[in-house]
Order: C-alpha cells, then sequence, then structure tokens
C-alpha cells in the first residue's frame, strides 16, 4: 500500500426506512467551484489520521447530510484515480440510526438527491456508479434481502 496516497470511505445511505421510498439512497451534488470531484457523488471522504474506514464513513454521513449512520457491511474496497492520484476507495452500505436532514445548499454540496435505481445524471464517478451497482445488485434485485 506505500503507493497509495490516501483512503477514502463513501456510504451508500439506505433511505427507504426515513424515506418510504423503496429502493433509495442519497446523493450530493458538489458545487460547481469544487475543483475535486464534479457532478454528483455519495456521501463520504478521506480518512483522519488513525480513523478506521467504518468510522469515517459514519463521521462523513453526518458531516455531509446530518444523518447519523450505522454500517451493515462493506460493498468492495478498491483503487480509484482521484484527481491523478491514487486512492484506495472503500464503499459501504449504511442505514439511518438517527440524526435530521442539513438544509441544503450547505458549504460543500449544493444539491441533495434521494435516487433510486441508477440515476441518468452527468458527472457520476466511476467507484460512485461501482457502489451504487453494488446496492442494486446485492440488496434489491434479491427478494431476500438482508435486513441487519
Amino acid at each position: 500500500m506505500s503507493n497509495v496516497w490516501k483512503e477514502a470511505s463513501i456510504a451508500v445511505v439506505d433511505m427507504e426506512p426515513v424515506s418510504g421510498v423503496p429502493d433509495s439512497f442519497i446523493l450530493l451534488k458538489r458545487h460547481e467551484h469544487d475543483k475535486t470531484v464534479n457532478g454528483w457523488c455519495l456521501p463520504g471522504g478521506t480518512l483522519e489520521p488513525d480513523e478506521t474506514p467504518e468510522d469515517a464513513v459514519c463521521r462523513e454521513v453526518q458531516e455531509e447530510t446530518g444523518y447519523e449512520v450505522d454500517v451493515v457491511r462493506k460493498l468492495f474496497s478498491d483503487m480509484a484515480d482521484v484527481n491523478g492520484r491514487p486512492y484506495r476507495i472503500h464503499a459501504f452500505l449504511v442505514e439511518v440510526s438517527g440524526g435530521a436532514m442539513i438544509p441544503f445548499p450547505s458549504e460543500e454540496h449544493e444539491a441533495v438527491m434521494v435516487a433510486t435505481g441508477m440515476p441518468e445524471l452527468d458527472g457520476i464517478k466511476k467507484f460512485t456508479r461501482r457502489a451504487i451497482q453494488e446496492f442494486n445488485r446485492r440488496f434489491f434485485q434479491n427478494p431476500s434481502r438482508p435486513t441487519q
């Protein structure tokens, strides 16, 4: 892992219990001035020193959405190129355990969307798209979906 510049965690937030919309999750839209990540993304961000990927994803979701979450399970870990720098991305399925949606726009994001399926939006990064696909494949196309 010596070539890894940073690690980041992203979350597919299962919104069905909160929104009542089956198979729904949160997408955030970055402000136009944010050159690090353009377009729509999942909640998440880089790990702080000595922070686990699981702790980071819970912290980032709370900071970016206002929701407190619990990790249900890891979807995948993989390398990704973010603006020419290698990152190890950890993707998790999380469920809301408390809190409330923060007002938008926020400091980092200009919009929030509760989405389903694979939204037809510009600017969805490869690892964001992969996490959404894993979410749909593992948990919503299977009638015996785990509820843990």
